[in-house]
């Protein structure tokens, strides 16, 4: 929608530009400033309703059935093999405030951009804060569950998904949380408790520091590649690094000294369409702008309603109090 160009804005057009310029900067924040985010809601699923999140969870094989010869007995007993897991929907707001002072002295469109500018950059930076931290944080009160919450084994998380894994071990992740120095060994043992067969780690994230001390220990390893021509291509450092063929990523948020094991196939994001307002593909919502009874000016929300579930923990993992 234009801004109309006259020196008088239409109150009642902010709402619309607000909703415009705000959602498609919220998500160019997330997918530039938050990687993991990004993979996660690339592959995010939104369902059209539900009182909860609820997951069918296969935890074992059946023992009926077997080997027989001509007229043996059949077997016609039933194993219980699957159970529910439940994840509640978590709710996010973020506010827009607009002062009606501010609006009039910068009524001419070029002026009114400016302001919608700087308030998208407040809410783009406040809503990146809210959902980096509640992804490395476990989960308590309102907000969303995390990878603290989906990696723990029950030292710290004791019932996920309305699971207790104190009664269902196969419901615990792969949790080392006495750490030391870090080495290859360490990472080896936790990539093999968090693999079996095809399933393997997809993506390992920590912090800057211990990204930077897995570079160290690879120093020492490097092969200089020739370039075509015969020149050696040398550099000082690596962009990019692997562990058995896994990425290793860095992420702001990440806990100092923590490394997450992270099979995303079984990691989802889930999220809800507002009813009243038009909601993104990655769930965020704008509401209309309203006028406070005591106040002079223009207050709306940035809202996202979702969560995030892990489906087999067993194939989480992380490794906390790395030096």
């Amino acid at each position: 929608m234009a801004i109309p160009s006259s020196s008088t804005i239409a109150w009642d057009s902010l709402t619309s530009i607000t909703r415009e310029k705000i959602l498609p900067g919220i998500e160019d924040a997330i997918s530039k400033d938050n990687a993991l985010f990004q993979r996660l809601f690339a592959k995010g699923e939104r369902v059209d309703g539900g009182r909860t999140i609820e997951k069918i969870i296969r935890y074992a094989l059946s023992t009926q059935g077997g080997w027989y010869e001509g007229l043996d007995d059949l077997h016609t007993g039933k194993d219980e093999t699957r159970t529910r897991a439940i994840w509640n929907w978590r709710e996010l707001e973020q506010a827009i405030t607009f002062s009606n002072i501010d609006i009039a002295k910068n009524g001419g469109a070029a002026g009114v951009l400016k302001l919608l500018a700087e308030d998208m950059e407040d809410a783009r930076l406040g809503i990146k804060d809210k959902l980096g931290t509640a992804l490395y944080t476990k989960q308590t009160g309102k907000a969303m569950d995390s990878l603290v919450d989906a990696a723990d084994d029950k030292t710290n998380v004791a019932t996920y998904g309305n699971i207790n894994r104190t009664n269902y071990t196969w419901w615990a992740g792969q949790y080392n949380g006495t750490g030391g120095v870090l080495s290859l060994s360490m990472l080896a043992t936790e990539y093999d408790l968090c693999a079996n067969g095809a399933n393997v780690p997809s993506l390992l994230v920590t912090d800057k520091t211990t990204w930077s001390a897995y570079e160290a220990l690879l120093t020492p390893q490097v092969r200089i590649q020739l370039q075509a021509g015969g020149y050696p291509k040398i550099d000082g450092g690596f962009n990019s690094m692997l562990f058995r063929g896994t990425n290793i990523i860095t992420d702001e948020y990440c806990t100092s000294g923590y490394i997450y094991y992270l099979n995303e196939k079984f990691l989802k994001v889930y999220t809800l369409k507002h009813p009243k307002y038009p909601t993104d593909k990655m769930g965020f919502s704008v509401t209309d702008l309203k006028e406070p009874i005591n106040q002079d000016g223009q207050i709306g929300h940035i809202l996202f309603w979702g969560d995030l579930i892990c489906t087999n923990p067993r194939f989480q993992g992380v490794i906390r109090n790395v030096t």
